[in-house]
């Protein structure tokens, strides 16, 4: 009876396990509820300007919602692209708007776009200046042409044109001894340190004037022509030849001693018998092209006859026939203070002048004189002692 006691016992409690588990796996569903709206918002800083030879940088926008990715698109392809992870490469200048978006799911809504302007800049164009900016020189005179590149880089290389075609050897400094009148020397420089070569505009256009070599020469002349005679100014003309462009220096002598006039015309009045006279011309180096800049000219043996050689003839023929019809005195006009008198054998004037430009023809008063002598006195006025003689009118 006893184990059967201890069986009633335990069917009991095999009976209420199984009533319990029941009750557990009969248990009424619970729903939980997520919140679907949790909010997503980007930051996107400004891009910098960059240049063709930029290399490939990141875009930088970030989001409060690390759980999405950030994707970019660029408006302007062919000036810069981007990856979806946002790292741009530059392509060529302009400019292109990137835009960073961020999706969203059943769990995040999707953040606004933000966008931000790229600017890619060219290289910065170099520039260049040419020395000397004109030309003044000789033909065959070598001339240096120099360049210098202004923001050209620690490499530039320079291309020369001579009247468009090019010449030189790719450095700063051309020369050349062809130069011409109306050829005309270019000059472009080139920066190689960035990613493309910038070459810049072509230089300013040189032309010049280039003069022949030239050799002068001066030559001199008496102004007037006949005798000469002790006292009387006489002058002198020079006349240089050449490519003389500018002032000359003159410097005239007799027998080789200067007088110091400085110019063309030289005149004196105090010549002696077999003097020489010449004139030397001193060109100033601003004178360009001439390889004899001082130069002799001819010399001039000057003959100069005294006061006693004045000797009046002692007849004339006033008779109109054209020969010898004035009392015409050689080398008296030299004289021009002179004063002439005639007398008669009574003494009285007959002729009266100051000066003798116009001979004596015989007459007085416009009256013709008989035939006969007649007697002169001729003052010279100049220190001298007169001269005095007789003069036959003969018809």
């Amino acid at each position: 009876m006893k184990f059967c006691y201890c069986s009633k016992h335990f069917a009991i409690l095999f009976i209420a396990l199984l009533i319990s588990c029941s009750n557990i796996l009969s248990a009424r569903p619970h729903t939980a509820i997520i919140d679907p709206t949790k909010g997503q918002y980007i930051v996107f800083p400004p891009l910098q300007q960059k240049s063709i030879c930029s290399t490939d940088f990141a875009a930088g926008a970030r989001s409060n919602g690390t759980v999405l990715p950030i994707t970019y698109a660029s408006s302007n392809p062919a000036v810069a692209t981007v990856t979806t992870a946002g790292i741009i490469h530059v392509i060529r200048a302009g400019t292109t708007i990137i835009t960073a978006s961020q999706a969203g799911n059943d769990l995040y809504i999707a953040a606004e776009p933000q966008t931000q302007l790229l600017i890619v800049n060219n290289l910065p164009q170099p520039g260049i200046i040419v020395n000397p900016a004109d030309i003044n020189s000789c033909e065959g005179e070598e001339l240096k042409f120099i360049a210098k590149g202004l923001a050209a880089g620690n490499n530039p290389t320079y291309q020369w044109k001579l009247n468009g075609q090019n010449v030189g050897d790719n450095s700063d400094v051309y020369i050349s001894s062809s130069f011409k009148t109306g050829d005309v020397v270019t000059c472009v420089v080139t920066n190689n340190d960035g990613c493309v070569p910038m070459m810049s505009d072509v230089s300013a256009e040189i032309t010049g004037l280039v003069r022949p070599i030239t050799t002068i020469s001066v030559s001199i002349a008496r102004t007037q022509a006949g005798i000469i005679y002790a006292g009387t100014p006489v002058t002198f003309k020079a006349t240089p030849s050449g490519n003389i462009v500018n002032q000359i220096i003159y410097d005239w002598y007799i027998n080789g001693r200067s007088t110091g006039n400085n110019s063309p015309v030289f005149t004196t009045s105090t010549l002696a018998d077999n003097d020489v006279v010449s004139c030397y011309i001193d060109v100033p180096l601003f004178n360009m092209c001439i390889i004899n800049p001082f130069v002799q000219s001819n010399l001039i043996l000057v003959k100069v006859k005294t006061v006693k050689d004045i000797i009046p003839p002692n007849t004339f023929t006033p008779n109109n026939d054209g020969v010898n019809d004035t009392w015409d005195i050689p080398g008296l006009s030299s004289f021009a203070h002179n004063n002439v008198s005639v007398y008669d054998r009574y003494g009285s004037i007959v002729y009266q002048s100051a000066g003798y430009n116009i001979p004596w023809d015989g007459s007085r008063n416009n009256h013709a004189l008989p035939v006969g002598t007649y007697y002169y006195i001729i003052n010279l006025n100049d220190g001298s002692r007169g001269i005095s003689g007789s003069v036959t009118i003969i018809r």
